[in-house]
């Protein structure tokens, strides 16, 4: 059965329970023609039931390729509610390594960043805009949850990977998301072969992973870092919301 066969299916189930409306899926995206499924819902079906729709076509469609992100958007309408899949700029790992070949054909300079991203804030922003300066097209590695976890704690991530690629392929100045599951780009870095790497400038070339540098300096990447915004981040607002009040 193939992915359209699939979603259809899927989606005339929860049809006949009277949870859609109706279900529409077109072919988007490149290289790979990703699926755009738009369902349409009842105004007077509960938060739950679409909730339940949202999460089963997720993880359906999560698992069907090759843990290519798709996720739901909620626009709401006097009459009806509309779940729409959103993220044209995210990727699987392979699909992406595809697409720098045809930036990498249009003399496109490529650059990339790696994080978390949770509870995206200014202080991410403000890194994204400035890395987008340093090349054409930029990039972004984005932990997965069993990655954060590893990396911060068993109470992170707030926000689910899915939700956290969506906020991302949002931003203006980011052209490609893809999530990745270990702690370190390494593989990542010798594959995709950016032309610049960017961090935020907490750190130094010499903080860098040993065999992140050894990568990025095999392919000859530049290495750039964007003023860090103290007092900004996940960590330190998670502090602040878990302060009791006085």
């Amino acid at each position: 059965m193939d992915q359209s066969t699939k979603i259809l299916t899927i989606s005339n189930n929860l049809r006949r329970q009277k949870i859609l409306q109706s279900a529409t899926i077109n072919s988007v995206g490149y290289p790979s023609s990703t699926e755009c499924a738009t369902l349409e819902i009842s105004h007077s079906v509960p938060h739950q039931a679409i909730d339940q729709a949202m999460y089963v076509l997720r993880v359906e469609r999560f698992n069907l390729v090759h843990r290519k992100v798709i996720t739901f958007g909620l626009a709401f309408h006097p009459k009806k509610t509309v779940i729409s899949s959103m993220g044209a700029s995210i990727y699987s790992f392979k699909d992406l390594c595809v697409k720098r070949n045809v930036w990498r054909r249009d003399g496109l300079r490529v650059g990339l960043t790696n994080g978390c991203f949770d509870l995206l804030h200014p202080g991410h922003i403000f890194l994204l805009e400035r890395a987008a300066k340093f090349s054409d097209v930029l990039i972004v590695a984005l932990n997965s949850d069993g990655s954060v976890r590893a990396l911060k704690g068993p109470k992170r991530p707030i926000i689910p990977e899915h939700l956290r690629a969506y906020a991302l392929s949002a931003i203006r100045w980011v052209d490609a998301v893809f999530i990745f599951d270990g702690t370190r780009v390494v593989q990542e870095i010798c594959q995709l072969s950016p032309d610049v790497y960017v961090r935020a400038a907490d750190r130094t070339v010499a903080d860098l992973d040993s065999n992140e540098l050894r990568a990025l300096r095999e392919i000859g990447a530049a290495i750039e870092f964007v003023p860090f915004l103290h007092g900004i981040s996940t960590t330190e607002i998670v502090k602040r919301c878990e302060k009791p009040v006085a």
